[in-house]
């Protein structure tokens, strides 16, 4: 089954402050991926542009920074994420599989973990 879109249900001021700390800390790469890059694969269908995500983090964080947007859409998983074809992890179409096998061999920090948690705390006030 095709995946059509994410249909994140966020604004354009939430994606900026997800976006502007994924690229601060270098885990999206600034260069490859556009605000409007992220945007367009977040928000819209897949069928309405050509944007992609390039991630330049290990697999381990990437799976945990995914993992993150999961509550926020109901079946938004790894899987889905992989279907897309829209995500891109150091040049490379990102594996459901192998970000979870990465993630279980080298788990991240607690201070790792807290820094990307950090990303998305603002969420619960909204």
């Amino acid at each position: 089954m095709k995946l059509v879109s994410f249909n994140m249900d966020f604004n354009e001021r939430i994606l900026k402050r997800i976006y502007s700390s994924l690229t601060k800390y270098e885990y999206l790469d600034e260069n490859l991926t556009t605000f409007e890059h992220f945007h367009d694969v977040m928000v819209l269908d897949f069928d309405q542009h050509e944007s992609v995500l390039h991630f330049s983090c290990t697999q381990a964080e990437l799976k945990y920074i995914l993992e993150k947007f999961k509550p926020f859409k109901k079946g938004l998983g790894l899987a889905a994420f992989e279907r897309s074809g829209k995500i891109y992890n150091k040049g490379k179409l990102i594996s459901a599989e192998s970000l979870s096998k990465s993630y279980n061999k080298n788990p991240l920090t607690k201070e790792t973990e807290d820094l990307i948690d950090s990303f998305f705390d603002f969420l619960g006030e909204i």
